[in-house]
């Protein structure tokens, strides 16, 4: 991977610099092209970073010696050019070369310099306020990185849940808000929403606004508005429509929330705040709970929900619970 700088090279100095480069490397170069080189090169601090950026991409391609060229240039002089006739040949490559670093050096997404990794174990969950005057929520077993550039706002997110509440970023006249899954990428449409990515699928709950969503592996983007519910993997949309859960958005106010929701889905979703497993056989699937309860005190939701179901919760062993039908 090329090196990225805090300084923005602009495409024509890097052009300027290709051109050089192959001049110096044409064995037919005279004193006096030596001389202007030097000129140029001394005449700002972007022609020496865009020199030293030709220079770091010149060292991918077998046969430049790259050191002895390094050792000239700190001298300021080329003695014997290690090219011959080779100057549009070098010229046609490095402005191919330098289109695609351009590309990349000017892309609107920021650089390395910018990431902050935010995170959680088992059972916690973390609310930030950034910068821009956005809100995120990290819920159980999450890690997250932020990139903030100039033109955008990125979060990728490695594993878990967030919730995101846009800021109105008015230092940065409204950059882009864009979060990254392994399975696509979700632009903001001014909103408050919820992401959730598991081993096979992206699942995305908007309250607010809409979010714009375009799979990996698709030529094809989704705009979801407030109110609704979808899931994605790499190549498609596998389902929308369906309406946002509440329950993605309580977890940020530290409780969980069943909407006539059955029981073992219930004990598995509760599961994901445990570091011990729950067993609920699937029959006891008939079986629904309405009620919100506190994420942080899970007995007393297992006690809450033996009073209102004919089923009881005992704890197998240290890292296991079971669910069965009261007997």
């Amino acid at each position: 991977m090329m090196p990225k700088h805090d300084q923005v090279i602009t495409d024509a100095v890097l052009s300027e610099a290709a051109e050089w480069f192959a001049t110096l490397e044409d064995e037919s170069v005279t004193e006096e092209q030596r001389d202007n080189w030097l000129n140029w090169l001394n005449q700002s601090s972007e022609h020496q970073l865009a020199w030293q950026q030709i220079k770091d991409i010149t060292t991918s391609f077998d046969g430049i010696k790259q050191d002895a060229i390094s050792k000239h240039v700190v001298r300021g002089e080329l003695s014997r050019p290690f090219f011959s006739n080779k100057t549009s040949i070098l010229s046609l490559l490095l402005v191919g070369i330098v289109s695609v670093m351009s590309i990349y050096l000017l892309s609107p997404f920021p650089s390395s310099h910018n990431l902050t990794t935010y995170q959680t174990a088992v059972g916690e969950s973390q609310a930030i306020t950034l910068d821009d005057g956005s809100r995120l929520w990290l819920n159980t077993n999450t890690t997250v990185t932020t990139n903030f550039s100039d033109d955008v706002r990125l979060f990728s997110l490695q594993q878990g849940e967030i919730f995101i509440e846009t800021g109105a970023d008015k230092a940065h006249h409204h950059r882009s808000l864009i979060v990254k899954t392994k399975d696509g990428q979700l632009t903001a449409l001014g909103t408050r929403f919820n992401v959730h990515q598991t081993s096979s699928e992206t699942q995305l709950d908007v309250f607010e606004g809409a979010v714009r969503i375009e799979p990996t592996k698709s030529e094809l983007d989704y705009v979801i508005v407030a109110g609704n519910q979808s899931h994605f993997d790499q190549h498609a949309i596998l389902s929308s429509g369906n309406q946002a859960a509440v329950n993605n958005e309580s977890w940020t106010k530290g409780i969980v929330t069943a909407d006539d929701t059955p029981l073992c889905d219930f004990m598995h979703n509760l599961e994901r705040y445990q570091t011990q497993s729950i067993v609920c056989p699937n029959e006891l699937n008939q079986y629904t709970l309405v009620g919100t309860y506190p994420l942080k005190q899970p007995e007393a939701i297992f006690t809450a929900i033996e009073n209102s179901l004919p089923v009881q919760i005992w704890q197998v062993t240290d890292s296991v619970w079971r669910v069965d039908k009261r007997q």
